[in-house]
């Protein structure tokens, strides 16, 4: 169901940062983090989601940095 890894990053690689292709799969792997996290923190306790919080706001945030360090 959340699963668009593999998907999202051939897409990113292999096309240009403004295709449409991108700006499509973009609020795709957004959607994935946030899914995995709701279900996540719906099925367990606190010790098993919290640090795939940590993970998914680290990763983020790299790709945000990334993205401005690329960008023209």
């Amino acid at each position: 169901m959340f699963d668009v890894d593999i998907s999202v990053l051939s897409a990113l690689r292999w096309s240009s940062s403004r295709s449409p292709s991108t700006l499509s799969v973009r609020p795709a792997l957004g959607a994935n983090a946030i899914g995995r996290l709701s279900l996540a923190a719906f099925a367990g306790p606190i010790r098993f989601w919290l640090p795939l919080a940590g993970a998914t706001l680290v990763a983020a945030t790299a790709g945000y940095g990334a993205m401005l360090l690329v960008s023209p």
